[in-house]
């Protein structure tokens, strides 16, 4: 029950609740189940939502690729929590804050709470469901993740507000420019 009410805290931007879990030493623990949470939402609503792709196919292969559609939604989540939480960590180096990689990943993981309701979504979205109120809640639900990632990273980095303000710009100007490059190529 008491992890039900660090995601309840969590969601409510309550930036002591971090503190709290470190101190409990279950701070890891919590990022990576909310984190393989993240992915197992995602990696089974795809398979519900994703027929097409399991159409004429047999049984026994059927339940291989159902494992490798699983698989490969930890291992891409897995990759841009990491990727996120390194930027994180580097950014809020740059400018002074004195924090340990492992402080920044775990808070990072608790503060993805978020996604557990954009997920089925996203998961709907790609299946081709067309619908502006869908869009809609997926697009608030995941932009909820970046006050509780902020909140999160503040805590972990112990920056000032304004000093973090900057690391969240400095990283959407990083972010954007990189997206850019990447679709323009």
């Amino acid at each position: 029950m008491y992890f039900v009410n660090v995601l309840l805290r969590v969601l409510k931007l309550d930036e002591a609740v971090y503190d709290e879990i470190h101190e409990k030493g279950v701070a890891f623990k919590y990022g990576h189940v909310t984190f393989l949470v993240v992915a197992f939402i995602y990696g089974f609503s795809s398979i519900l939502l994703l027929p097409y792709i399991l159409e004429d196919v047999e049984t026994a292969e059927l339940f291989i690729l159902q494992g490798f559609t699983i698989s490969a939604g930890i291992f891409v989540a897995f990759i841009l929590y990491l990727s996120g939480a390194a930027l994180l960590w580097a950014f809020s180096r740059g400018l002074g804050a004195e924090l340990y990689f492992r402080h920044v990943y775990s808070n990072l993981g608790v503060a993805l709470v978020p996604l557990w309701f954009a997920m089925p979504g996203l998961a709907l979205i790609m299946a081709g469901v067309e619908s502006q109120l869908l869009s809609l809640y997926t697009m608030i639900t995941s932009a909820y993740v970046l006050p509780t990632a902020f909140v999160a990273t503040k805590n972990a980095s112990g920056l000032s507000y304004q000093r973090m303000v900057f690391v969240a710009l400095i990283l959407a100007i990083f972010l954007i420019s990189f997206i850019y490059l990447w679709l323009v190529q």
